[in-house]
Protein backbone atom coordinates (compact mmCIF):
# COMPACT_ATOMS: atom_id res chain seq x y z
CA UNK A 1 0.00 0.00 0.00
CA UNK A 2 1.50 3.64 -0.71
CA UNK A 3 0.26 6.31 1.34
CA UNK A 4 0.64 10.00 -0.30
CA UNK A 5 2.15 12.87 1.33
CA UNK A 6 1.19 16.32 -0.29
CA UNK A 7 2.20 17.63 -3.55
CA UNK A 8 3.92 20.88 -3.92
CA UNK A 9 2.96 22.09 -7.13
CA UNK A 10 -0.33 20.95 -8.69
CA UNK A 11 -0.90 21.46 -12.61
CA UNK A 12 -3.91 20.83 -14.24
CA UNK A 13 -4.12 20.91 -17.85
CA UNK A 14 -6.87 20.75 -19.95
CA UNK A 15 -7.93 20.68 -24.21
CA UNK A 16 -11.13 21.28 -25.66
CA UNK A 17 -13.18 18.35 -27.71
CA UNK A 18 -10.87 15.94 -27.57
CA UNK A 19 -12.03 13.33 -26.07
CA UNK A 20 -9.69 10.14 -25.73
CA UNK A 21 -8.23 10.77 -29.44
CA UNK A 22 -4.78 10.05 -28.29
CA UNK A 23 -2.29 7.43 -29.30
CA UNK A 24 -2.12 6.02 -25.60
CA UNK A 25 -5.63 5.12 -25.71
CA UNK A 26 -4.85 3.27 -28.92
CA UNK A 27 -6.12 5.87 -31.60
CA UNK A 28 -2.85 4.71 -33.83
CA UNK A 29 -2.95 7.60 -36.88
CA UNK A 30 -3.17 10.64 -33.65
CA UNK A 31 0.76 11.85 -33.24
CA UNK A 32 0.55 12.51 -29.16
CA UNK A 33 4.12 11.26 -27.83
CA UNK A 34 4.05 14.04 -25.18
CA UNK A 35 1.06 13.09 -23.76
CA UNK A 36 1.79 9.33 -24.71
CA UNK A 37 4.84 9.69 -22.83
CA UNK A 38 3.03 11.56 -19.52
CA UNK A 39 0.34 8.58 -19.78
CA UNK A 40 3.20 5.59 -19.64
CA UNK A 41 4.53 7.25 -16.44
CA UNK A 42 1.18 8.12 -14.71
CA UNK A 43 -1.99 7.04 -13.92
CA UNK A 44 -4.26 6.45 -16.94
CA UNK A 45 -8.38 5.62 -16.66
CA UNK A 46 -9.73 4.10 -19.51
CA UNK A 47 -13.07 4.75 -18.03
CA UNK A 48 -13.47 8.73 -17.24
CA UNK A 49 -16.76 10.29 -18.43
CA UNK A 50 -17.58 13.64 -18.24
CA UNK A 51 -20.66 14.71 -16.77
CA UNK A 52 -22.20 16.75 -19.87
CA UNK A 53 -20.85 16.70 -23.61
CA UNK A 54 -20.94 20.34 -23.58
CA UNK A 55 -17.80 22.91 -22.82
CA UNK A 56 -18.95 25.05 -20.00
CA UNK A 57 -21.46 22.69 -18.11
CA UNK A 58 -18.22 19.74 -18.13
CA UNK A 59 -16.00 22.33 -17.10
CA UNK A 60 -17.99 24.11 -13.92
CA UNK A 61 -18.21 20.61 -12.83
CA UNK A 62 -14.55 19.25 -12.74
CA UNK A 63 -13.87 22.67 -11.25
CA UNK A 64 -16.59 22.82 -8.51
CA UNK A 65 -17.36 18.87 -8.30
CA UNK A 66 -21.06 20.00 -8.34
CA UNK A 67 -22.98 18.77 -11.71
CA UNK A 68 -23.92 21.53 -14.21
CA UNK A 69 -27.72 21.58 -12.42
CA UNK A 70 -26.54 21.89 -9.11
CA UNK A 71 -23.48 24.80 -9.71
CA UNK A 72 -25.82 27.24 -12.02
CA UNK A 73 -23.88 26.41 -15.76
CA UNK A 74 -26.38 23.90 -17.73
CA UNK A 75 -25.32 25.99 -20.93
CA UNK A 76 -22.44 27.88 -22.20
CA UNK A 77 -21.03 30.71 -20.20
CA UNK A 78 -19.91 32.98 -23.02
CA UNK A 79 -21.63 35.67 -24.71
CA UNK A 80 -25.79 35.78 -25.09
CA UNK A 81 -25.86 32.13 -23.46
CA UNK A 82 -24.78 33.67 -20.40
CA UNK A 83 -24.68 30.65 -17.92
CA UNK A 84 -23.60 31.15 -14.73
CA UNK A 85 -21.97 29.70 -11.51
CA UNK A 86 -24.18 30.07 -8.57
CA UNK A 87 -23.01 32.97 -6.23
CA UNK A 88 -22.13 30.23 -3.57
CA UNK A 89 -20.25 27.99 -6.08
CA UNK A 90 -16.97 27.50 -4.96
CA UNK A 91 -13.95 26.56 -7.85
CA UNK A 92 -11.52 24.26 -6.52
CA UNK A 93 -8.97 27.18 -6.84
CA UNK A 94 -10.26 29.06 -3.96
CA UNK A 95 -10.58 26.36 -2.11
CA UNK A 96 -6.87 25.42 -2.80
CA UNK A 97 -6.30 29.23 -2.27
CA UNK A 98 -8.00 29.06 1.18
CA UNK A 99 -5.64 26.28 2.51
CA UNK A 100 -2.36 27.99 1.41
CA UNK A 101 -2.14 27.54 -2.35
CA UNK A 102 -0.98 30.13 -4.63
CA UNK A 103 -3.36 29.82 -7.69
CA UNK A 104 -2.61 30.75 -11.40
CA UNK A 105 -4.73 30.30 -14.30
CA UNK A 106 -2.83 30.27 -17.85
CA UNK A 107 -5.24 30.72 -21.27
CA UNK A 108 -8.65 30.59 -21.19
CA UNK A 109 -11.49 30.08 -19.00
CA UNK A 110 -14.76 28.90 -20.02
CA UNK A 111 -17.19 29.08 -16.52
CA UNK A 112 -18.17 32.52 -16.09
CA UNK A 113 -18.17 35.95 -17.34
CA UNK A 114 -16.13 37.34 -14.06
CA UNK A 115 -12.72 35.17 -14.04
CA UNK A 116 -12.09 37.04 -11.10
CA UNK A 117 -14.94 35.75 -9.03
CA UNK A 118 -13.14 32.19 -9.41
CA UNK A 119 -10.29 32.71 -6.40
CA UNK A 120 -7.36 32.70 -8.42
CA UNK A 121 -4.65 34.73 -7.27
CA UNK A 122 -3.20 35.84 -10.60
CA UNK A 123 -4.70 35.16 -13.59
CA UNK A 124 -2.17 35.19 -16.81
CA UNK A 125 -2.78 35.49 -20.59
CA UNK A 126 -4.53 33.40 -22.59
CA UNK A 127 -3.61 33.06 -26.28
CA UNK A 128 -3.00 29.85 -28.44
CA UNK A 129 -1.90 26.69 -27.12
CA UNK A 130 1.68 27.58 -28.37
CA UNK A 131 1.32 30.80 -27.10
CA UNK A 132 0.11 29.88 -23.35
CA UNK A 133 2.72 27.51 -23.13
CA UNK A 134 5.56 29.95 -23.39
CA UNK A 135 4.10 32.09 -20.85
CA UNK A 136 4.14 28.85 -18.45
CA UNK A 137 7.63 28.25 -19.50
CA UNK A 138 8.78 31.94 -18.33
CA UNK A 139 6.40 31.58 -15.11
CA UNK A 140 8.76 28.59 -14.29
CA UNK A 141 12.18 29.76 -15.02
CA UNK A 142 11.48 32.97 -13.06
CA UNK A 143 10.79 30.85 -9.88
CA UNK A 144 7.14 31.21 -10.62
CA UNK A 145 5.50 28.54 -8.12
CA UNK A 146 5.62 29.13 -4.57
CA UNK A 147 6.02 26.60 -1.88
CA UNK A 148 2.40 25.91 -2.44
CA UNK A 149 1.23 26.42 -5.75
CA UNK A 150 -2.22 25.50 -8.21
CA UNK A 151 -1.27 26.21 -11.70
CA UNK A 152 -4.99 25.73 -13.95
CA UNK A 153 -3.96 25.68 -18.04
CA UNK A 154 -6.38 25.66 -20.47
CA UNK A 155 -5.62 25.48 -24.02
CA UNK A 156 -7.94 25.64 -26.95
CA UNK A 157 -7.01 23.28 -29.18
CA UNK A 158 -8.11 21.02 -30.97
CA UNK A 159 -11.48 23.44 -30.48
CA UNK A 160 -12.77 24.24 -33.83
CA UNK A 161 -11.16 26.01 -36.36
CA UNK A 162 -8.97 23.34 -36.09
CA UNK A 163 -6.70 25.78 -38.20
CA UNK A 164 -6.42 27.95 -35.42
CA UNK A 165 -2.89 29.50 -35.08
CA UNK A 166 -2.47 28.38 -38.44
CA UNK A 167 -2.30 24.63 -37.82
CA UNK A 168 -1.94 21.96 -40.74
CA UNK A 169 -3.88 19.04 -40.94
CA UNK A 170 -1.78 15.44 -40.10
CA UNK A 171 -1.88 12.62 -42.16
CA UNK A 172 1.48 11.30 -41.27
CA UNK A 173 0.45 8.22 -39.24
CA UNK A 174 -2.97 7.49 -41.87
CA UNK A 175 -6.44 8.59 -40.88
CA UNK A 176 -8.56 7.49 -37.97
CA UNK A 177 -12.49 7.98 -38.63
CA UNK A 178 -14.35 6.65 -35.34
CA UNK A 179 -17.03 4.10 -36.87
CA UNK A 180 -20.05 6.28 -36.33
CA UNK A 181 -18.95 8.37 -38.63
CA UNK A 182 -19.11 7.50 -42.97
CA UNK A 183 -15.86 6.69 -44.32
CA UNK A 184 -15.86 8.96 -46.77
CA UNK A 185 -13.68 11.82 -47.80
CA UNK A 186 -15.63 14.75 -46.32
CA UNK A 187 -14.81 12.73 -42.77
CA UNK A 188 -11.31 12.15 -44.06
CA UNK A 189 -10.54 15.80 -44.37
CA UNK A 190 -12.58 16.75 -41.16
CA UNK A 191 -10.70 14.26 -38.99
CA UNK A 192 -7.35 14.88 -40.84
CA UNK A 193 -7.41 18.53 -39.49
CA UNK A 194 -8.43 17.62 -36.05
CA UNK A 195 -5.72 15.17 -35.82
CA UNK A 196 -3.34 18.25 -36.58
CA UNK A 197 -5.12 20.07 -33.70
CA UNK A 198 -4.53 17.17 -31.98
CA UNK A 199 -0.77 17.68 -32.61
CA UNK A 200 -0.56 20.82 -31.87
CA UNK A 201 -1.95 20.71 -28.35
CA UNK A 202 0.22 17.98 -27.61
CA UNK A 203 3.37 19.99 -28.85
CA UNK A 204 2.20 22.77 -26.16
CA UNK A 205 1.91 20.22 -23.28
CA UNK A 206 5.38 18.87 -24.38
CA UNK A 207 6.57 22.26 -23.92
CA UNK A 208 5.01 23.00 -20.32
CA UNK A 209 6.14 19.34 -19.20
CA UNK A 210 9.45 20.63 -20.44
CA UNK A 211 9.50 23.68 -18.91
CA UNK A 212 8.35 21.95 -15.45
CA UNK A 213 11.58 20.07 -15.53
CA UNK A 214 13.87 22.48 -16.71
CA UNK A 215 12.60 24.39 -13.69
CA UNK A 216 13.35 21.29 -11.37
CA UNK A 217 9.76 21.24 -10.64
CA UNK A 218 8.24 17.89 -12.36
CA UNK A 219 8.90 15.16 -9.86
CA UNK A 220 7.57 17.26 -7.40
CA UNK A 221 4.33 18.15 -9.45
CA UNK A 222 0.72 16.75 -9.38
CA UNK A 223 0.19 16.18 -13.02
CA UNK A 224 -3.34 16.04 -14.07
CA UNK A 225 -4.38 16.19 -17.69
CA UNK A 226 -8.12 16.00 -18.44
CA UNK A 227 -10.66 16.99 -21.55
CA UNK A 228 -13.93 18.50 -21.19
CA UNK A 229 -16.07 16.19 -23.48
CA UNK A 230 -15.93 14.40 -26.95
CA UNK A 231 -14.81 15.19 -30.32
CA UNK A 232 -16.72 17.67 -32.00
CA UNK A 233 -18.38 15.16 -34.89
CA UNK A 234 -21.92 13.88 -35.35
CA UNK A 235 -22.59 11.64 -32.77
CA UNK A 236 -20.48 12.70 -30.17
CA UNK A 237 -20.23 16.44 -28.60
CA UNK A 238 -23.34 17.29 -27.27
CA UNK A 239 -24.81 13.85 -27.24
CA UNK A 240 -25.19 11.92 -24.31
CA UNK A 241 -23.41 8.96 -26.38
CA UNK A 242 -20.30 7.80 -24.95
CA UNK A 243 -18.49 9.71 -27.76
CA UNK A 244 -20.36 12.97 -26.46
CA UNK A 245 -18.67 12.31 -22.98
CA UNK A 246 -15.63 9.76 -23.22
CA UNK A 247 -12.48 11.90 -22.03
CA UNK A 248 -8.92 11.41 -21.77
CA UNK A 249 -7.83 11.51 -17.54
CA UNK A 250 -4.17 11.06 -16.79
CA UNK A 251 -2.31 12.08 -13.48
CA UNK A 252 1.59 11.63 -12.66
CA UNK A 253 2.93 12.05 -9.43
CA UNK A 254 5.91 9.74 -9.32
CA UNK A 255 7.28 12.17 -5.89
CA UNK A 256 3.66 10.80 -4.18
CA UNK A 257 3.58 7.26 -5.77
CA UNK A 258 0.93 7.98 -8.99
CA UNK A 259 1.82 5.96 -11.69
CA UNK A 260 2.29 3.95 -13.81
CA UNK A 261 -1.10 2.06 -13.30
CA UNK A 262 -3.95 2.13 -15.34
CA UNK A 263 -7.38 1.42 -14.11
CA UNK A 264 -10.58 0.50 -16.00
CA UNK A 265 -12.92 1.75 -12.84
CA UNK A 266 -15.47 3.71 -13.99
CA UNK A 267 -14.30 7.72 -12.96
CA UNK A 268 -16.73 11.24 -13.47
CA UNK A 269 -14.67 14.40 -13.96
CA UNK A 270 -16.65 15.69 -11.17
CA UNK A 271 -14.65 13.77 -8.96
CA UNK A 272 -11.64 15.40 -9.91
CA UNK A 273 -12.03 18.35 -6.98
CA UNK A 274 -12.79 15.88 -3.79
CA UNK A 275 -9.87 14.23 -4.87
CA UNK A 276 -7.44 17.32 -5.39
CA UNK A 277 -8.74 18.29 -1.83
CA UNK A 278 -8.37 14.68 -0.54
CA UNK A 279 -4.69 14.77 -1.99
CA UNK A 280 -3.72 17.78 -0.46
CA UNK A 281 -5.67 17.20 3.63
CA UNK A 282 -8.26 19.45 2.61
CA UNK A 283 -11.52 18.62 4.21
CA UNK A 284 -14.55 18.69 1.14
CA UNK A 285 -17.53 20.81 1.38
CA UNK A 286 -20.22 18.76 2.17
CA UNK A 287 -22.30 20.21 -0.86
CA UNK A 288 -19.49 18.59 -3.03
CA UNK A 289 -21.34 15.56 -5.41
CA UNK A 290 -18.19 13.94 -6.98
CA UNK A 291 -16.44 11.57 -4.84
CA UNK A 292 -12.91 11.31 -4.01
CA UNK A 293 -10.98 8.48 -5.62
CA UNK A 294 -7.57 8.91 -3.92
CA UNK A 295 -8.15 5.43 -2.80
CA UNK A 296 -8.07 3.80 -5.96
CA UNK A 297 -4.62 5.97 -6.82
CA UNK A 298 -3.37 4.67 -3.49
CA UNK A 299 -4.19 1.04 -4.65
CA UNK A 300 -6.01 0.88 -1.23
CA UNK A 301 -9.67 -0.61 -0.76
CA UNK A 302 -11.39 1.46 -3.24
CA UNK A 303 -15.34 1.28 -3.68
CA UNK A 304 -16.42 1.49 -7.06
CA UNK A 305 -18.80 3.67 -8.85
CA UNK A 306 -21.32 2.23 -9.88
CA UNK A 307 -22.31 4.24 -12.39
CA UNK A 308 -21.20 7.82 -13.56
CA UNK A 309 -24.12 9.83 -15.14
CA UNK A 310 -24.37 12.72 -17.69
CA UNK A 311 -26.54 15.78 -18.71
CA UNK A 312 -27.36 18.12 -21.39
CA UNK A 313 -29.85 20.57 -21.03
CA UNK A 314 -29.35 23.51 -23.32
CA UNK A 315 -25.91 24.08 -25.91
CA UNK A 316 -28.07 26.48 -28.81
CA UNK A 317 -31.20 25.53 -27.78
CA UNK A 318 -33.12 24.01 -24.46
CA UNK A 319 -32.56 19.89 -25.26
CA UNK A 320 -33.30 18.19 -22.07
CA UNK A 321 -31.27 14.98 -21.52
CA UNK A 322 -30.11 12.63 -19.08
CA UNK A 323 -27.75 9.66 -18.71
CA UNK A 324 -26.88 6.98 -16.68
CA UNK A 325 -23.51 4.46 -17.29
CA UNK A 326 -22.73 1.60 -15.76
CA UNK A 327 -19.66 -0.74 -16.67
CA UNK A 328 -22.31 -2.67 -19.04
CA UNK A 329 -25.41 -0.70 -19.65
CA UNK A 330 -26.22 2.70 -20.54
CA UNK A 331 -29.19 4.37 -20.54
CA UNK A 332 -30.32 7.76 -22.40
CA UNK A 333 -33.45 9.74 -21.51
CA UNK A 334 -34.60 12.89 -23.69
CA UNK A 335 -37.08 15.63 -22.47
CA UNK A 336 -40.42 13.70 -23.24
CA UNK A 337 -39.79 10.53 -20.96
CA UNK A 338 -38.21 13.05 -18.79
CA UNK A 339 -41.31 14.71 -18.54
CA UNK A 340 -43.32 11.42 -17.97
CA UNK A 341 -41.29 10.56 -15.16
CA UNK A 342 -41.79 13.72 -13.48
CA UNK A 343 -45.28 13.66 -14.07
CA UNK A 344 -45.51 10.39 -12.65
CA UNK A 345 -43.67 11.01 -9.42
CA UNK A 346 -44.94 13.75 -8.68
CA UNK A 347 -48.60 12.67 -8.93
CA UNK A 348 -47.77 9.60 -7.52
CA UNK A 349 -45.51 10.51 -4.20
CA UNK A 350 -44.37 13.98 -4.31
CA UNK A 351 -41.56 16.15 -6.81
CA UNK A 352 -39.06 14.41 -7.72
CA UNK A 353 -39.24 11.82 -5.09
CA UNK A 354 -39.35 8.43 -7.27
CA UNK A 355 -36.17 6.77 -9.12
CA UNK A 356 -37.12 5.82 -12.96
CA UNK A 357 -38.23 2.52 -13.87
CA UNK A 358 -35.28 0.83 -15.44
CA UNK A 359 -35.67 0.73 -19.10
CA UNK A 360 -34.42 -2.60 -19.91
CA UNK A 361 -35.67 -5.79 -17.58
CA UNK A 362 -32.96 -7.30 -15.67
CA UNK A 363 -30.21 -5.00 -15.88
CA UNK A 364 -28.51 -3.72 -12.92
CA UNK A 365 -28.54 0.01 -13.20
CA UNK A 366 -28.97 1.90 -10.25
CA UNK A 367 -32.12 3.34 -8.96
CA UNK A 368 -31.63 7.03 -8.67
CA UNK A 369 -33.48 10.47 -8.68
CA UNK A 370 -30.84 12.03 -11.11
CA UNK A 371 -32.71 11.78 -13.82
CA UNK A 372 -35.48 13.45 -12.88
CA UNK A 373 -34.57 15.83 -9.88
CA UNK A 374 -31.59 17.66 -12.37
CA UNK A 375 -34.30 18.84 -14.45
CA UNK A 376 -35.08 22.51 -15.16
CA UNK A 377 -38.09 23.64 -17.07
CA UNK A 378 -36.16 26.33 -19.08
CA UNK A 379 -33.09 28.91 -18.98
CA UNK A 380 -33.03 31.41 -16.27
Amino acid sequence: MITLGEPRLIVLITCYDLGRHLGCYGVTSVATPHLDALAADGFRFERAFSVAPQCSPSRAALATGRFPHANGVMGLAHGTYGWELHSEEQHVAELLSAHGFESHLFGLQHVTSDPQRLGFDRIHGAGSGREVAEEVARWCSQGGAGPRSYVEINLFEPHRPYDHGGVRPDESRGVHVPPYMPDDDGSRREMSALQGAFMEADRAIGRIVGALDDGGLLDDALIVFTVDHGIAMPRAKCTLYDPGIEIALIMRWPGGGIGPAISAELVSNVDVAPTLLEITHIHAPEVLQGRSFLALLENRDYEPRAAVYAEKTWHSYYDPMRAIRTQRYKLIATSSRLLQWRSRQTSRRGPCSASPPNAIQGTALPRSSFMTSSLTPSKP
